[in-house]
C-alpha cells in the first residue's frame, strides 16, 4: 500500500496524485516516487527502481528521483520502510516550472 501527494510551489506550479510505494500486485523491484521530468517540466510518479527511469508521459529518460530508490531499505526486506518517503513532506524540492526550491508536498490520501 501506498500514499498520495500533491504538490505546490509558491511560484502557482500544482501537481496532485503522485504515487508513493507500491501496489499488491508489485514486486520488490517496485517502489513508485515523484520524480521531475526534465523534458516535460513537470513532477511525476515514476517506479525509481526500474533499471531506467522514464517519464510515464513522455517516456524520456531524463527523470530525476526526488528520493534516492534505496533510502529506508533495511536489511534483508524488499519494500523501502515510510521513513524513505518522509523527507517528501519535510522539505522543500526545486520546482519544475520556475527552478526555485519552493515546491512543497502534502499528503492527499492512500492508493493500492
Amino acid at each position: 500500500m501506498g500514499f498520495l501527494l500533491n504538490g505546490l510551489c509558491q511560484c502557482g506550479y500544482a501537481s496532485r496524485g503522485h504515487t508513493v510505494g507500491v501496489a499488491m500486485k508489485h514486486g520488490p523491484d517496485t517502489w513508485f516516487s515523484p520524480c521531475v521530468c526534465e523534458r516535460c517540466e513537470e513532477v511525476v510518479s515514476a517506479n525509481v527502481r526500474a533499471p531506467t527511469i522514464t517519464c510515464p508521459t513522455c517516456r524520456g529518460e531524463a527523470v530525476i528521483p526526488l528520493v534516492p530508490p534505496d533510502s529506508g531499505c533495511e536489511e534483508d526486506e524488499p519494500f523501502p520502510n515510510c521513513q524513505a518517503s518522509e523527507p517528501l513532506l519535510e522539505k522543500s524540492f526545486p520546482c519544475p516550472k520556475c527552478g526555485r526550491t519552493q515546491m512543497r508536498f502534502r499528503f492527499a490520501g492512500m492508493w493500492d
